[in-house]
């Protein structure tokens, strides 16, 4: 999969000329501040598009057409006896590229100090709508919906009657659907950041206690996820007209899920503009 060239000398014109609103000399829990991201968008147009398309090259990727969807995806083939086949599907804010570094792990344990019988046959699709796949259709694709494109894709298309699959975030959600609706196709799952739906009451007090922190972090931090799913096309206009507000939306996001080190930052390489 190639990078447009005038689409990346587009962006690089549109990050050279973005207008920041004005610093209220708040901290992050406005928001995302100025000088943050004025630190971002000056490391975004350094990035190596080069190395990373270089990168990119060295993987096998493929379009596949679903029930009408257009989906890319990576198809790494496993060494080892009997490589299990593994879908992986990512979430938001993400794409294929987050499960770049462990494709090599997952797919020669043996080059890696692991054991070849363990390797598996690693395929990763990307989200209707997200990196290399076509856009969703009018309305948008619910988890269930992708699911099913999921196991159409792995079973009729790559050939794979019996499988395993991991998911996280959105992504998450989607693997749960699809062991759910096709248990003699899943052999297991492995969830990461899964959203979990309250069980019905009574609960225990650990229960009520995590459930109040469930509400609290709702109302403090959910918002982005409520206007994703009520005003998707209103916010969608400005961030896919502007990656100045685009890097502010998602790298505000990131950096508050992010892990910390001791001091306080977020846990991930980078430099000082990723300080909170």
């Amino acid at each position: 999969m190639q990078l447009d060239p005038e689409v990346l000398s587009e962006l690089r014109r549109r990050l050279a000329a973005s207008r920041l609103v004005p610093d209220d000399g708040g901290g992050w829990e406005r928001g995302t501040p100025r000088a943050w991201l004025a630190g971002l968008l000056a490391d975004w147009q350094r990035f190596d598009t080069a190395a990373f398309q270089a990168r990119l090259d060295r993987l096998a990727h493929f379009r596949a057409v679903v029930d009408g969807q257009a989906i890319h995806l990576v198809h790494e083939r496993g060494r080892g006896p009997a490589p299990l086949p593994l879908p992986l599907t990512h979430g938001w804010p993400g794409s294929f590229c987050e499960y770049l570094d462990i494709l090599p792990l997952l797919t020669d344990p043996g080059a890696h100090g692991g054991d070849p019988d363990d390797a598996f046959t690693v395929v990763v699709p990307s989200l209707p709508g997200f990196g290399f796949s076509g856009p969703p259709p009018a309305g948008g694709l619910t988890g269930d919906a992708v699911a099913r494109l999921w196991h159409r894709l792995m079973s009729d298309g790559l050939g794979c009657p019996r499988y395993v699959a991991h998911g996280s975030d959105l992504g998450a959600g989607i693997t749960a659907r699809l062991a759910r609706a096709h248990p003699g196709a899943v052999a297991g799952i492995h969830l990461a950041t899964p959203g979990l739906v309250a069980p019905p009451r009574p609960w225990s007090l650990a229960e009520e206690a995590h459930f109040a922190q469930v509400d609290a972090w709702t109302g403090e931090e959910g918002g982005y996820a409520h206007v994703h799913s009520t005003k998707p096309a209103t916010l969608g206009a400005a961030l896919h007209d502007s990656p100045a507000g685009l890097g502010a939306w998602i790298g505000e996001k990131i950096t508050a899920w992010s892990s910390t080190t001791p001091d306080g930052q977020p846990a991930f390489p980078g430099t000082c503009c990723w300080r909170r």
